[in-house]
Order: C-alpha cells, then structure tokens, then sequence
C-alpha cells in the first residue's frame, strides 16, 4: 500500500514503513544526461549505535549488483554465441562485478587481517585498519581493452575456479565486444555526521551506501 503527498515543490510518497521526498532545488535549462551526478547524500536511521566512525571503505559491489540469479544468469549469459540484449548485459555486469570483488578481496587478504561479514549468503572481507598507500587505486573490470597488470594473477586464481583460463574468458569478452573498466579500490564518506540515532553523510557516484554502513559496523563489532 502506497500513499502521495505534494506539497508544492515538495513531493512524498510512502509505501509501508518506507519513504522518499522528491524536492524540487532550480529550473536549469540544459538536459541533465547520465554521467552528470556528482553523488549522492544518504541520510539513514540506524538499528544499533556507531561509536567508531571512519571516512575510508573498500569500494566492493555490494549485494545489490550480486545476487547469486544474477550472477549465475550473466555466466550463463557469456556462454551463448549470441549477442546481449542491453537488459542481459545487466547480468554480465553482475557477474564481472562479482568477479572485481572476489579478486581483490584475494590481494587484501594476502595484505591485511580483517574479518568476513556476511549478507545475504555474500561474503565480504573487511580489512583491520588498511593503509592506502599500500593499495592501488583502481582496480580492473575484466575486458579485452584493459591493462591488468597488478590484478593479473588474482583474476587467474578466481577465473580457474570457474572453469576459465584468464586468456579464453577475455576471448569470450572480446566477442561480445565487453572492453572492460577500472574501479576505484577505495572510497570516502565525507560531511559525515551523527545525531541522536541517525548518521547522514555523501558519497560519491558508484559506491554504495550500505558497504560503507558494513565498514562501519564491521570496525564497531567484529574488527
């Protein structure tokens, strides 16, 4: 059951506990196009209380993107000798995201101690106290047009597992045109603040909200 309120410049719609405001800022005459958005500022209630707040988290794809459909559905999807419509590439997304995660977590661990925290049925490693530094900045998105040096050898070791070799699952890319990408490894809350029982702060396009709030309670309970 869902319910609309407008107030004006000032919409609200409501559905069951859940709600979003739509508010109305300026008239601006250029078309607002993708890739345009800066970020997005989260304002969240939280169950339990954060006492240890840090700006840095590891920039994994979160269970959003890798629900276990989509990544099995977007394997599946690489397979086929056909071309992708633009909804099945969403699922080859998924998979190549599930496949960022699981090849750097291998080069955090061999780095860092840390702790699994668990959603979902996905695993996510957080590392205790992680130095930038010590991490490149970027890390690939499997296709046939990017450079892997680094990432290389972590993306061999997970691709095996898989029944690949990293050199016939870029031929594989190579065919249905995927030319790859570079993630940042890392991101950083900023105008992070806490009042009463709700932390707001703003992220920057591309990372997600709820891995920083796992970052968090990671560092507060299991870390």
């Amino acid at each position: 059951m869902s319910s609309k309120v407008d107030y004006g410049d000032i919409k609200i719609e409501k559905y069951r506990n859940a709600f979003f405001i739509l508010k109305k800022l300026r008239t601006i005459k250029r078309k607002i196009k993708i890739g345009q958005l800066e970020g997005n500022f989260f304002d969240i209630k939280l169950p339990e209380t954060i006492c240890n707040i840090s700006e840095t988290f590891i920039n994994y794809f979160d269970t959003q993107r890798i629900k276990q459909f989509n990544i099995n559905k977007g394997k599946e999807l690489l397979l086929q000798s056909r071309k992708l419509s633009k909804k099945e590439n969403f699922f080859v997304d998924a998979y190549l995201s599930y496949l960022w995660n699981k090849s750097f977590e291998l080069f955090l661990r061999e780095k860092f101690n840390g702790a699994f925290l668990e959603e979902q049925g996905k695993k996510f490693f957080i590392p205790k106290n992680f130095i930038i530094d010590t991490i490149p900045k970027f890390w690939t998105i499997l296709g046939y047009k990017v450079k892997m040096e680094e990432s290389k050898e972590y993306y061999e070791e997970i691709l095996r597992k898989g029944g690949f070799t990293l050199i016939e699952f870029l031929q594989i890319l190579k065919d249905k045109k995927i030319k790859g990408d570079y993630r940042r490894t890392y991101e950083k809350a900023t105008d992070i603040k806490i009042y009463g029982s709700r932390i707001s702060f703003f992220l920057k396009k591309g990372a997600y909200a709820t891995m920083y709030l796992k970052h968090l309670y990671a560092k507060n309970y299991i870390l």
